[in-house]
């Protein structure tokens, strides 16, 4: 009879001991899968700086231009022909009368053999480095048609003033106007420091919370970026 109470009491003890294992098993399984836990990992975030670069450009001179002074067909070689004659004597006689006569002109004319056109263009260069300035020209006669088209350059230091001057001649008087037809104003590179901005990455520490069970199966993002 004291055997088989002794026996009845083992049976509950085991049964407890097991029932305590499971509690304990299920408990960790659902710590390690639930509670988080706080881990340090490495955020990477692109953020803006100041940088200062040296950029340049070309820029056009200060400057001016603006016609100078032009005259339109002025002679500039003359003919002389002579209009009407008178006669005289030119060889006397013992007598007083005339042997020989001969002819002179009396009356003179000069017509215009080469006329003469020009027109000036002025150019101010008001900057602290000079240049090579250009115009393009064209002597226009009374149609509107190009007589002559020429390019001119000249050299003009800095705060200085240079001119360029354009002629033509003919034969007779056809010239009308001068006409701009293009101004070229020389350049100069400009450098100037300035501050721009960029993206760069950079590291930040910051706290993720991960549960055990992430950590185990690496789910665990130990760098990343945004």
């Amino acid at each position: 009879m004291v055997k088989k109470e002794i026996k009845k009491d083992v049976m509950p003890v085991k049964l407890k001991v097991l029932i305590g294992v499971g509690i304990v098993v299920l408990l960790f399984i659902l710590y390690i899968g639930l509670v988080k836990q706080p881990l340090s990992v490495t955020e990477v975030r692109s953020v803006s700086e100041p940088y200062t670069t040296t950029e340049c450009l070309d820029k056009q001179l200060n400057s001016k231009y603006d016609w100078g002074e032009s005259s339109f067909n002025v002679c500039y070689e003359y003919d002389t022909v002579c209009n009407s004659y008178d006669e005289y004597c030119c060889e006397n006689n013992w007598y007083g009368g005339c042997n020989r006569y001969c002819s002179r002109c009396s009356g003179y004319s000069y017509p215009c053999l080469r006329y003469g056109s020009s027109c000036s263009f002025m150019f101010t260069n008001n900057d602290e480095s000079g240049g090579t300035f250009g115009f393009t020209n064209a002597f226009i006669d009374y149609n509107g048609e190009e007589l002559k088209v020429e390019q001119k350059t000249v050299y003009v230091y800095s705060n200085d003033k240079g001119s360029v001057v354009f002629k033509y001649f003919s034969d007779k008087k056809e010239v009308n106007t001068c006409y701009n037809l293009g101004v070229q104003i020389p350049s100069k590179t400009v450098c100037n420091d300035v501050v721009r901005t960029h993206y760069v990455d950079k590291d930040f520490s910051v706290i993720k919370y991960y549960t055990i069970l992430q950590q185990w199966t690496g789910q665990v993002r130990w760098r990343y970026k945004l």
